[in-house]
């Protein structure tokens, strides 16, 4: 990946407060901000529970109809 497209992904991660960076000089450090990852991974556990929920549903409906075979389709 070049540089550009490195800082661009950076800065996408800044503006989303998962990084922090600070500028001493010409050099830019980037650290992680835990917390923030924090509130991600339970959106994306939230997420996950609706699917599967979503998904089981859909498997018993799937067992359903093959329970009653092609006649009643």
């Amino acid at each position: 990946m070049k540089l550009p497209s490195f800082v661009q992904h950076l800065s996408v991660l800044e503006r989303s407060r998962l990084v922090k960076s600070k500028k001493r000089g010409r050099v830019r450090t980037y650290e992680i901000v835990p917390e923030r990852f924090k509130v991600a991974e339970d959106w994306l556990t939230r997420q996950r529970q609706v699917w599967e929920a979503r998904f089981d549903r859909f498997d018993q409906y799937v067992k359903h109809l093959q329970e009653r075979g092609p006649d009643h389709e």
